[in-house]
């Protein structure tokens, strides 16, 4: 449909409307409308007013906005800025007690002097050694070796001097680490060697190394030491490459992707990654272009997420294995989730909206094909069907129309015998008519039979009329035509939004176990090693001394024994139950033998007898009561009479077949062959 106005009141809506009429129901007269009420008509008799030229042939077409867009699956990598990087490092612990003892002449004379103790400084080379090699040699007196099992060793023994089992030493000038002198005196040492290896994290930032207990250290410096487990060593230099940027990069997803590209209006385009695959699932839009070590790649809607396709010439970006999982980033996590439900659920409002829009323009559609088709036969309805609104008349041209804006006008209510379509009026106190619903005042009204069965309503003021004896009494109100639904439209959620991101599961849940678990270890350390702590030992020995004994407590024994007795108890109630079934089984297996003996010796009577039959009274009957070895004698015995048998049938079927041989012989010539055939025949 094309439009020429030279105003705005064409700025209107076509109501799409699919329903069934109903039929009016009358009513009885309730209130009659005021006869002087004042009501407003349309005077179309000037043609100055605004008009507009609308085609009768046909309609604009509905079509919904086609977006140039492109898929294609391609092979990405997914890069992150690295906060956090694992770093290999080597601890050696050696603890030395020191006790110095003055050798004297006699065994009353030996005096204690000194005891203390101190850690030995390791440095990288020396615990590199202790870790390769297993053992540990005291730098002052390498005669003192001590081998390493399982992480730990440890000495107890004479470092200077003699003593012997009777109490008598001899002593020797020992010097103690600070290069103090003992004259004449024997020392005992006690060492305890641990070594220990591991990974820690490196706060790239802070340039901070983070020990496995949570002791930060200077990662510049390559060394530093912790209480529990001594000096600590690593080397400097991360596990992925820096390239150009102030931080290194490192794969967090490799694989294929769905691509898309989307070509605007404007000549920009909007290239975004879409994953759902495994248990990844992730939006990527590529919003700013940079490169990375020398190769294209894009940053995505989080600064430190980025994405590059994978070329046959590509530098493929590896996943250390010394990965961190405090790289993981709550902030990144949830973000890039919200990124990608908010595509989702404005991809899909879009299409909704666009299909709406669409829908309402084919059912915009038939409505003005329809109404144009009938703007011959009804032409002042064609401004009410387009414009929704009454005051307007129309005049058909050819194969155009215009319809014409007509002025608003006041009238009042005229009172006549005969019954119209339309409703009476003065105007101007001349009598006029209101054609129905475009209220446009006409010279002459339709007339129509009074009939009380099918009255004419009008409606004023949201009220219904009928007219009855030239009034207008109030009426039951039509039914209303109702709007249908065309099509219905459910929203698609998008599956796995909930525990599915761009870091894949595994990570995930080490990124949970991460916080939790040193929090929970922690505090069972503690718990654990309060309980095996043993105060009085430590303080005797001037060293931390624990004992498991020390973890049970007088609750814990009282309720392993009472585990015992209740072990006791069943094993108990288990042993007589256990008589009682002897019991009951011994007399079954008495009962067994003795039928078992009744057996024997029917059955040694049964085979007796059979062998007497068949051999007489011979040594084999002492073998009756053996059941196999008498169905040996017995089958054997059958087998020769079975051959005895089959020899005398051969025998006699020899001497039949020799009998009549002879008697064939005995046959007369021919010419006597008649007299005998019938002996023959009966010889044969």
């Amino acid at each position: 449909m094309v439009l020429k106005t030279n105003d705005s009141f064409l700025n209107c809506r076509i109501p799409t409307l699919l329903a069934s009429a109903h039929p009016i129901k009358e009513d009885n007269h309730k209130n009659e409308y005021a006869s002087n009420s004042v009501l407003t008509g349309f005077d179309c008799t000037d043609f100055s007013s605004d008009q507009t030229t609308v085609s009768l042939l046909n309609s604009d077409s509905c079509s919904l906005k086609t977006v140039n867009v492109t898929n294609e699956i391609v092979e990405v990598q997914v890069l992150q800025s690295q906060q956090y990087d694992k770093k290999a490092y080597v601890q050696c612990y050696v603890r030395y007690f020191v006790s110095v003892h003055h050798c004297g002449r006699w065994m009353a004379s030996n005096t204690f002097l000194n005891s203390y103790n101190y850690i030995l400084p390791i440095t990288r080379a020396q615990c590199e050694d202790m870790h390769r090699h297993n053992i540990f040699v005291d730098p002052a007196r390498r005669w003192i070796t001590i081998h390493i099992k399982d992480n730990h060793g440890s000495y107890n023994g004479l470092a200077e001097g003699n003593v012997d089992n009777g109490g008598s030493c001899e002593g020797s000038n020992f010097i103690d680490h600070n290069g103090k002198k003992y004259p004449h005196a024997y020392a005992l040492y006690d060492i305890k060697v641990v070594i220990n290896k591991g990974l820690a994290d490196v706060n790239i930032d802070e340039k901070k190394i983070i020990l496995a207990n949570g002791l930060n250290c200077e990662y510049t410096s390559e060394s530093c030491f912790d209480p529990l487990q001594g000096f600590t060593h690593w080397t400097m230099g991360l596990s992925n490459e820096y390239c150009d940027r102030t931080k290194p990069l490192f794969v967090i997803y490799r694989g294929q992707v769905n691509k898309t590209t989307e070509y605007k209006d404007d000549n920009t385009t909007k290239i975004s990654y879409f994953n759902q695959q495994d248990d990844r699932l992730f939006y990527i839009e590529a919003q700013h272009k940079t490169r990375i070590c020398g190769y294209e790649a894009a940053i995505s809607q989080h600064p430190n997420i980025f994405i590059t396709e994978v070329m046959d010439y590509h530098q493929n970006f590896k996943r250390d294995h010394l990965f961190s999982i405090k790289n993981i980033d709550a902030l990144i996590l949830h973000g890039m989730s919200l990124s990608m439900l908010y595509n989702d659920i404005s991809t899909q409002m879009t299409r909704l909206y666009q299909n709406i829009q669409f829908q309402k323009c084919l059912s915009d559609q038939k409505i003005i094909a329809a109404t144009l088709s009938n703007a011959q036969s009804d032409p002042n309805s064609l401004g009410l069907s387009i414009f929704n609104t009454q005051g307007f008349i129309t005049k058909v041209r050819g194969e155009i129309a215009y319809i014409i804006k007509c002025k608003p006008s006041e009238v009042s209510f005229r009172q006549t015998k005969n019954c119209f379509l339309d409703i009476p009026i003065y105007h101007d106190n001349k009598p006029k008519f209101l054609s129905p619903r475009s209220r446009l005042i006409i010279d002459i009204g339709t007339e129509i039979s009074c009939d009380d069965f099918f009255q004419p309503l009008f409606n004023f003021g949201n009220e219904w009329y009928s007219r009855v004896n030239g009034k207008f009494i109030q009426a039951q109100a039509p039914q209303s035509i109702k709007v249908e639904t065309i099509k219905k439209w459910t929203f698609e959620p998008l599956s796995g939004i909930s525990h599915k991101g761009i870091y894949s599961k595994e990570d995930i849940e080490n990124y949970k176990r991460s916080i939790t678990e040193p929090i929970v270890l922690k505090a069972v350390q503690n718990s654990f090693f309060e309980k095996i702590y043993d105060r009085e030992a430590s303080k005797k020995h001037n060293a931390p001394i624990y004992s498991i004994a020390n973890s049970i407590d007088d609750v814990e024994y009282e309720k392993i024994f009472k585990i015992g007795d209740w072990f006791k108890q069943i094993l108990s109630s288990l042993y007589g139950d256990l008589l009682i079934l002897g019991d009951i089984f011994s007399a079954i297996l008495a009962i067994f033998c003795i039928l078992s003996i009744l057996k024997f010796f029917v059955d040694w009577i049964i085979n007796g007898y059979a062998l007497y039959q068949v051999f007489g009274f011979t040594w084999r009957i002492f073998f009756g009561f053996w059941n196999s070895v008498a169905k040996v004698f017995l089958d054997n015995m059958k087998k020769i009479n079975n051959h005895m048998t089959q020899a005398q049938i051969e025998m006699k079927k020899e001497i039949s077949e020799n009998e009549i041989d002879y008697q064939l012989e005995q046959v007369p010539s021919a010419p006597q062959y008649n007299n005998y055939s019938l002996k023959l025949n009966e010889i044969k």
